[in-house]
């Protein structure tokens, strides 16, 4: 994976994206893989051929759970949640332990807010399988948080900003998460983090929390 960031910073897609289908063929549970090659196909617009590709794949290869998440997750970075949900679900029947599937299912039912119970199952299956991976504990801390169990939500939370202290969601989490177990000051200090690393989708809602905070 780091060999293909690096091919990806120097212009080299064909040869990133070559190496990370090698990776996501011999280890369909390694999480950065898929973000990655879907990083890419976001950066080069080419969506709309990567999910046909992918597709195509899966059919002939009903069982490969690799291209099976790669068509769930390429649903996913669209906002087709609805097909991504189905496709996670149809992984998860073939191996309950699918992390990929786990994790990215458990984060779209707490984004959505329901299902919270089977959310958690589904994340603490992905922890289990993959501790030290930041965004499957941002997932579980999250899960927690959003089932209003700040306390608990607080571990993962931290360790996924101290595995990967650069990306800001993990900082807004463990943000929001402080502030639902009562430690504004922590809160307060995890969100001015969030907002210092740049730009997110959430910093908005960040800066709101912020001044609430203060």
């Amino acid at each position: 994976v780091l060999s293909a960031r690096l091919d990806a910073s120097v212009g080299d897609m064909s040869s990133a994206e070559q190496t990370l289908r090698r990776v996501i063929q011999n280890s369909p549970d390694h999480l950065p893989a898929y973000e990655v090659l879907g990083g890419l196909y976001v950066r080069q617009k080419n969506l709309g051929a990567a999910q046909k590709e992918y597709e195509q794949l899966a059919a002939k290869m009903p069982k490969s759970v690799g291209a099976q998440t790669m068509v769930a997750m390429l649903h996913q970075v669209q906002g087709r949640n609805d097909e991504a949900r189905a496709g996670y679900q149809k992984i998860l029947a073939l191996d309950s332990r699918a992390v990929v599937a786990n994790n990215n299912l458990a984060y779209i039912y707490a984004e959505e807010g329901k299902d919270l119970d089977m959310a958690l199952q589904m994340a603490q299956a992905a922890k289990a399988a993959s501790p030290e991976d930041p965004d499957v504990n941002d997932t579980l801390g999250w899960v927690y948080y959003k089932k209003g169990m700040g306390v608990q939500a607080v571990g993962p939370l931290l360790q996924s900003t101290r595995i990967n202290p650069n990306k800001p969601i993990y900082h807004y989490h463990l943000g929001l998460a402080y502030q639902q177990s009562g430690e504004k000051a922590k809160a307060k200090a995890a969100m001015e983090q969030a907002l210092a690393l740049g730009e997110f989708a959430e910093a908005p809602a960040a800066r709101r929390a912020l001044e609430n905070l203060r």
